[in-house]
C-alpha cells in the first residue's frame, strides 16, 4: 500500500496533467474546433435533457448568475445551437431551445481522440485504459449516492448524459 507520501506525490502529478491537458488543449477552445464541458457545454447538456427551459430556470439549474447565464446562452445562439424565443405566456420570459446542431455540437463534447496518448504504447493505453475505468466506476457510484440538491440532481444528469454518450461511441 501507498504512503502518505507517495499518495500525495501521486495526487501532485493528476494535478500537474490536469493543468497540463488544459493548456495543451486550449488552442483547440480558442479556435472554436472543441466545445469544452464549461459553462456553454452545461447548458446543452441541461437542454437536451429538457428542452424550451426559461433562461432564470436554466441559471438556478446550473449555479450560473443571470449575466453569466445570459452570456453563454447569446455565445449559443450565435452559434446556432440554441434559439431563444419570449413565452407565449409570459412575454417577459426568455426560452431556450436546443437546435440541431446544438445537438450535434453537444455530441462533439470532450468527444476528441486526446493528442496526449501518443506518449504510451499500446500497452501503457491498455494499463491506462484499466485504471481509468476502475477510477470512473467508483467516482459515478459516488455521483449516483449523492443526495437530490440542485447540485446533486445536475451532477447525476451529467452523469447520465456522458454514461449514454460513452456507450453510443462504444458501439460504433
Amino acid at each position: 500500500m501507498s504512503t502518505l507520501s507517495e499518495k500525495h506525490q501521486l495526487a501532485e502529478k493528476i494535478w500537474e496533467f490536469t493543468i497540463l491537458t488544459r493548456l495543451d488543449s486550449d488552442d483547440d477552445r480558442q479556435r472554436g474546433s472543441r466545445l469544452s464541458f464549461s459553462g456553454q457545454g452545461k447548458i446543452l447538456v441541461l437542454l437536451a435533457q429538457e428542452d424550451n427551459l426559461p433562461q432564470k430556470e436554466i441559471a438556478t439549474r446550473l449555479n450560473l448568475t443571470p449575466q453569466s447565464t445570459a452570456e453563454f446562452v447569446g455565445k449559443l445562439a450565435r452559434k446556432h445551437y440554441v434559439h431563444k424565443t419570449k413565452s407565449q405566456k409570459d412575454r417577459r420570459i426568455t426560452l431556450i431551445q436546443l437546435t440541431g446542431q446544438g445537438r450535434d455540437a453537444l455530441k462533439n463534447i470532450d468527444n476528441t481522440i486526446p493528442s496526449y496518448l501518443e506518449f504510451l504504447d499500446d500497452d501503457e493505453q491498455q494499463q491506462f485504459g484499466k485504471l481509468l475505468a476502475k477510477m470512473n466506476l467508483g467516482l459515478r457510484e459516488r455521483i449516483e449516492s449523492r443526495d437530490n440538491s440542485i447540485d446533486g440532481k445536475m451532477h447525476k444528469v451529467m452523469l447520465q448524459h456522458f454514461t449514454k454518450q460513452s456507450h453510443a461511441g462504444e458501439n460504433k
